[in-house]
Parts: C-alpha cells; structure tokens; sequence
C-alpha cells in the first residue's frame, strides 16, 4: 500500500522523531523508574503471594503455563514468567520492574508507527500519532503499575500480528503469516484481552481494501483457533450468571461503555478505581452523560463512515473493548484506564493524522490547538506518574477523586505495612507538609533530633484516621474492622484492636484463619494467655493446616510449664509447613530445654538440609511476626 505525502525532508528526519519519543517517553516516567515501589493493590497477588514466581525454580515455568489460575483468577503465563525471571535473576527490585514496563511501553509506541504507515499515514502523521499515544494520561496506569505488565505484553504482541499480517497481504510469504500467528498465541497468553485479534485483521482486511474471498475467511481460522480457546480458560474460571434486570443493565452497559471514550477525550480526575453511579436512571447525571456520549459517537460515526481512518478507529475500539461494556457492577474494576490502552491506538492515528492536517494548512489556530492539547496531556501525565510512586501516593490520590471506603481503607494500609508496600518517605513527608502547612525544611528546624520518631506518629495518626474515615462510610463492613484491628495492634494499642475485632467478629461469623490467629496475638501481647489459646484452637478448627496457631501456642505451653505439649505444637507446625525455619528454631530450643538430645540433632540436621536445598540460609525467611508481633496475613 502506498504511504501518504512522504517527503524527502521528512524521511531524512524521522531519526529526530524517535529520539524526540524516547526523550518524552523518559522524561514522563523518569519518577518511577527512580523511586517507584510495588503498590499493595495485586502486585502482591502476581508477584509476592503468587506460589509461581515464588518457587524460585526454572521448572516452574512448566507449571506457569500449565496452571489455568496463574494470576488472580487470569491465565497469563507469559506475564507471570517476566516477573519470575525477575525475581530469580535480580530478586524483588521495583525499579528494575518499572524500567521493564517503560521499554515496553516504548516498544509498544514503536510498533504504533510502523502500524500507522501499514494503514496510510505519513511520516509526521505516524510520529504525530504515537506521541498522543506515548503521553496520554489514561495510558499512565498501565505503564507505571508493575502489575499491569500485562496489557503491555499482550498489546506489543498484538500489534506485532497486526504488522505481520499486513506484511503478509502485500507479500504472501507464509514466514509473515506464522509471524503472525506466533504473535497472535503470545498476545493470547499475556492476557485474554487479545480474544478480538481475528476480528481485528478482518478489520486490516477493509482498511486495506482487500476484497472478500474465501481466501480471506480462510486466514483468519488459524488465528481463531489459537486465540478463542485460551481466552475461554480465563472466562471459564470467571464465568458467572450475570443478573441481567431490564431495569437496571441497560444503564450499567451504557455508563461502563461511554465510560473510556470519556476518559479518553477529557483524562481528567483518573483513579485507580472508580465509583459507580448513585442511581441507575435517566436522572442520574452519570448515566445520562453516558447516553449523550453514545449517542453523540453514533453520530460521528454515522456522519464520517466513508472516512477509513476513522471507521477503522471507532471500530478497533468496539471490537476491542465491546466484552468490557458490562450488564452488572460485580468487583471493583468494573472500569479501568488500563483497559483503554490497546482501544485507544485508532483514536489516537484519527488525531494524529489530524494534527498533520493542520500543519499541512498551516493555520496558526489548528496549529497553537494541537500542540496546547499535547502539552495538556504532557502535564497532566507527569502529574498522573508521581501518583503511582508508591502505595500510599496512588491511594491519596484516590480518596480525592474517589473518597469511598476501600480507598480510606487502602491508604490506611500503605500507611501501617511494613513490607514491600511501604510508602516512600518522601511522599509521606509532601503530606505531612502539606497538612501542617509548612515546609519539609521548616519541619526538620522545628522537630530537629526527634525528626523520625514525629514523622512515625504522623503516620500512625494519619492512617487510624483513614480508618476511620472508612469505617465511617461503611459501619457495616466486617473486613474495615479487621483493618482497622490490625493497624490498632501493630501501633500497640492493642484494647482498640480487640474492640474492632469483636465488632467484626459479630458483623460476621465466618472469619478467615488468619482473624483468628491475629486476634489470639493480640491477647497474647496482652498476656491472657487462656484466650489467647481459645483463638488460636479456633483458627486451628478453620484451617487444621494453617501452622502459625500451632506455633503460638507452644509459647503459650511453655509459659505455662508444659514442654512436652509445647513440643508436641511445635513439631505439629513442623508437619504442616516444613519449609518454615522458625518451627525448627522453636522445636530445637524445646527440645534443648527437655534434654532430648537425639530429637534436637535430627531437628537440627533438617534444617541444615533445607537451607543447603536453597544454597542460601532458609528455605522461607522468617517473619517477624511469629510469637511475638502482628501480622498482616
């Protein structure tokens, strides 16, 4: 296919261009590539708790992808194996996890371009195009959450086919086409987004004016084949009846698909998850603002669908978002920006190709327009990045946009952690500043030696506020309690805790293992030792193999002079996890103190085993919780 008004200035310039992309590109994200952390919203689900990146064991990739659950209810094995070879390479390292995301998002842009001249745009069009694309601010999210790896992965490898399959028409070599077919799987397992792919070519096939034919059908079977089964392993573990009311899913499917053309166009007030409506109704302004959206798409599209550039926009973006217009609200992430990464890229060839327009008119008014709108979404990106720097950053700015109860909760949790999701002390500082209404600098003359230990009680009043803040939301919500009960005992107010765990414990009656057990520490810190051992028997009654119980309670047995049955708990935790060195630590000092010398050298010497197996000490670290503090579990 011939590209578009390409001049010689302009080929002789295009190196300029994609040194200019990667400046950008850079310059945006540069915040998190230097001190963006892991955010406790499932990057501990897909990197820290997840059992597949956690084996530290190249066999694991085999069961990657033959584990239809590898992340989060998902099958996205070709993501999962980027963050297990992280981890066994270079360990937890967020910034390495960030640079990782922002080359793919850079490599993403680049195959943006080569896509924008298969489909007739020229050289400044094409750049045009992908620097919209590059520093759009819904596309923020999806770049700087570690977790969102995957829409990354799956939309490189998606537009890889779409490439080669272009390749393939103009050339019919079969090479392209098993290209594309090999990039078609790959896209499938990053994420099952990629389900729209054969439709999407079908779409290659009119922008290109290929004519209808068997031949064409015929393409596109191999594509399906290998796309459609995997996508269905993820639906099939997600599928569910959905509680389709005509009074009420009508609504919900025009508010969630209005929902990213709106985000698109205006990037303002972005959140990491969003409210939904208050009523689902016509008189609800969300609602009727999203009719008005559709409606108004409908006729733009009615009144341009002989233009190919912009009837290949809006529907790249229906065919590859219609599955993500919902008839029920069910989790948190109905919507999401991310979803609008791939569904975007039409949108963005439509303005870029515009923009060129008006450089070509030279009108000072199109011209001083398009770059005012670059620079808005500039700014408003690089605002949008330090949001996602660290836990507590991304859900301040939450609560501003979206003040419901998760996010007071969340924030509260960013804010008592003490693992990977701690926010940066810089961030916490800004807030502390901005609060007190003075300056970092101001602060340290003022707190001078007793700096740290003033900023440590800000945080520990800042996050029982958000829980409060939370629980005064949703008064009902028995998980708010348990929050708020762990955040009470791990600043050592443990009378609070205990208050908020009753109250949870009468709001419902089927707790997790873990309430149980922390709720017997809490007595246990208290030194109530009886019903600290009642909590513990019940966690034990929910979960037999849960080892911790069993752990606390040979303390609780050797207080209260009972070795024998002490031991007993302690190698009972031995059974029931033998990869965890603080049940060898506690069995061996037990059996030290009884005199049974044979049992402590064999417990010894199995120890020693595991930590050889690992060839790095233990085989699972030990917490500081056990015996002693709170955990998070």
């Amino acid at each position: 296919m011939l590209f578009l008004n390409d001049s010689e200035q302009l080929k002789k310039h295009h190196i300029v261009w994609f040194v200019l992309l990667i400046a950008i590109v850079g310059i945006v994200y540069y915040p998190v590539i230097l001190a963006g952390q892991f955010i406790n919203f499932d990057d501990n689900t897909h990197i820290f708790l997840n059992t597949l990146v956690c084996n530290n064991n190249l066999k694991a990739v085999w069961d990657i992808f033959f584990t239809p659950d590898s992340a989060n209810k998902t099958y996205v094995p070709i993501t999962v194996v980027t963050f297990l070879y992280e981890r066994l390479l270079f360990g937890a390292l967020p910034t390495l996890s960030h640079a990782i995301n922002v080359l793919l998002h850079l490599l993403v842009c680049f195959l943006a371009f080569f896509l924008a001249r298969y489909l007739g745009l020229n050289l400044r069009a094409a750049f045009w195009s992908v620097l919209i694309f590059a520093v759009h601010p819904v596309h923020v999210e999806a770049v700087a959450w570690i977790t969102a790896r995957k829409d990354l992965l799956f939309t490189s490898f998606y537009l890889m086919a779409m490439i080669s399959y272009c390749q393939y028409q103009d050339d019919r070599n079969a090479r392209h086409y098993i290209f594309a077919l090999a990039a078609a799987g790959l896209s499938v397992l990053s994420k099952p987004m990629a389900l729209s792919l054969p439709l999407a070519l079908c779409l290659l096939d009119y922008l290109r004016s290929r004519r209808m034919s068997w031949g064409a059908i015929v393409d596109k079977i191999p594509f399906f084949l290998v796309v459609e089964p995997i996508a269905l392993i993820t639906y099939s573990m997600n599928a569910r009846g959905v509680p389709f009311s005509w009074h009420t899913s009508p609504f919900i499917w025009v508010w969630s698909a209005s929902f990213y053309l709106q985000k698109f166009f205006c990037p303002l007030n972005l959140s990491i998850i969003y409210g939904y409506p208050s009523r689902l109704d016509l008189w609800n302004t969300d609602v009727f603002r999203g009719f008005m959206v559709i409606f108004l798409f409908a006729v733009v599209l009615f009144k341009n669908w002989r233009w190919k550039l912009f009837l290949f926009a809006a529907l790249f973006y229906i065919l590859t978002a219609f599955f993500l217009w919902r008839f029920d609200i069910f989790d948190l992430t109905t919507v999401a920006d991310r979803f609008m990464y791939l569904p975007s890229l039409g949108f963005c060839f439509v303005i870029g190709y515009l923009v060129d327009y008006a450089f070509t008119l030279k009108k000072k008014v199109f011209i001083a327009v398009s770059l005012s709108v670059f620079v808005f979404f500039l700014l408003l990106s690089s605002h949008r990045v330090f949001d996602w720097v660290d836990s507590f950053s991304i859900w301040n700015a939450t609560v501003k946009t979206n003040p419901s109860a998760f996010s007071f909760d969340m924030r509260g949790q960013s804010l008592y952690t003490d693992d990977f999701y701690m926010p940066s002390k810089a961030s916490f500082l800004k807030f502390v500043a901005r609060t007190k209404r003075t300056d970092i600098g101001r602060m340290r003359s003022v707190f001078k030696l007793s700096f740290d230990q003033k900023i440590a009680a800000a945080r520990k009043a800042a996050a029982l506020r958000s829980f409060q803040f939370a629980l005064a939301r949703e008064p009902l919500n028995p998980e708010l309690y348990e929050d708020a009960g762990l955040a009470y005992a791990s600043f050592n107010q443990f009378y609070s805790a205990l208050n908020c765990f009753e109250t949870r414990f009468k709001l419902s009656k089927k707790p997790s293992v873990s309430f149980f057990y922390n709720w017997g520490v809490v007595y246990q810190q208290l030194h109530q030792d009886d019903l600290a051992m009642v909590k513990y028997n019940m966690a034990i009654r929910v979960n037999p193999d849960y080892n911790l119980p069993y752990l606390n309670r040979a303390q609780i047995w050797l207080d209260k002079k009972q070795p024998l049955r002490a031991l007993t708990d302690a190698l009972t935790a031995i059974e029931k996890d033998p990869t965890f060195s603080p049940a060898y630590d506690t069995a061996i000092s037990i059996a030290r103190g009884y005199g049974d010398n044979k049992l402590e050298k064999n417990l010894i010497s199995a120890q020693r085993k595991l930590s050889f197996a690992t060839g790095s000490g233990y085989l699972r670290p030990a917490p500081d919780y056990v015996l002693s503090d709170i955990t998070l579990k």
